[in-house]
């Protein structure tokens, strides 16, 4: 996944809105996603929301 990728790289997912990665010839919004998911906190499950802490999501 583009997040694991990204917090390997810089150890963590504290990335902005304007964060781009390119993967498979196509530019992913990374920045957009992790700002999403942060704004849908309550709506993932349990299970999400410690996959996304282990690869070093940042919820503030």
């Amino acid at each position: 996944m583009a997040y694991a990728s990204s917090a390997g790289q810089k150890g963590d997912l504290a990335t902005v809105r304007p964060c781009r990665q390119a993967q498979r010839d196509a530019e992913l919004k990374l920045g957009t996603w992790v700002d999403n998911q942060r704004r849908r906190a309550g709506t993932l499950t349990p299970e999400q929301v410690e996959q996304l802490s282990k690869v070093g999501m940042r919820w503030a």
